[in-house]
């Protein structure tokens, strides 16, 4: 099986629960060597070595879903000259929550994956061709 291009172009963005993305982006980073981007609240020692942080002032509800869209839109439009997948990975229920929201307009900028079990590789459906 041949490894998939679209794994090598693979941008992860990781969103939401500070404690699962952070383990994910060590994850990410062990398997594979790439970093992370982190869109939360907070801190974590893990995101601090493994993600760039790009934070989130406000909690995932629905009252402040316009000013998270526009937050991740316009980290998109900057980084799409790069040619990278970005692959979006909602952490914990409530950017779960967000993402089920607004699937529709995030398709647009980024490939949705879901948040795997601990153990599982989070870019495992982008590694080999079909």
């Amino acid at each position: 099986m041949e490894t998939s291009a679209l794994f090598y172009t693979a941008l992860p963005v990781l969103l939401g629960d500070r404690a699962v993305a952070g383990r994910l982006a060590a994850e990410i980073h062990g398997r594979h060597g790439k970093a992370a981007h982190w869109f939360g609240s907070g801190f974590h020692p893990l995101l601090a070595l493994y993600a760039e942080r790009h934070p989130l002032p406000l909690a995932f509800t629905p009252e402040n879903d316009t000013v998270q869209l526009t937050q991740l839109k316009d980290f998109a439009k900057q980084v799409r000259h790069s040619g990278g997948l970005l692959c979006l990975i909602p952490c914990g229920d409530a950017a779960k929550s967000f993402v089920e929201r607004n699937g529709r307009e995030l398709s647009e900028y980024y490939l949705i994956l879901s948040c795997p079990e601990k153990g599982v590789d989070p870019l495992a459906s982008l590694l080999h061709d079909s």
